[in-house]
């Protein structure tokens, strides 16, 4: 790194008319509860991960809030890493691919959460 420079890749939300809560309304409303709640209504979804180790680590959750985490939540978790590995290591076409991914796991989860 330079002494007075540095170089960042970062991730931008592209959200359509509507944004998140749009497309994730179960999903934002199950983070909107949170103290203290995702900071900006329009997060990049990569940005959400720890927002969900949150939700999960609640000590009292709906059971079928506990079972859709506990189902996609491993796996969301570990594309985060590999997002977060493939960035640093300047492998932007594997982010770009595995933010897909990520994306899919999102709607999976969305699909799987109950109404808070």
């Amino acid at each position: 790194m330079s002494r007075w420079q540095q170089i960042r890749v970062r991730i931008e939300a592209h959200w359509d008319k509507g944004g998140f809560s749009r497309r994730f309304p179960r999903l934002a409303q199950w983070l909107a509860g949170l103290n203290p709640p995702p900071p900006e209504p329009t997060p990049p979804l990569y940005e959400l991960v720890p927002y969900l180790v949150h939700l999960s680590q609640l000590p009292e959750r709906e059971p079928a809030l506990t079972r859709a985490l506990d189902h996609h939540g491993p796996r969301i978790i570990e594309l985060h890493r590999q997002i977060g590995e493939a960035i640093s290591g300047w492998r932007l076409g594997r982010a770009e691919t595995l933010l897909n991914d990520l994306e899919d796991a999102f709607l999976d989860l969305e699909r799987e959460l109950p109404q808070p």
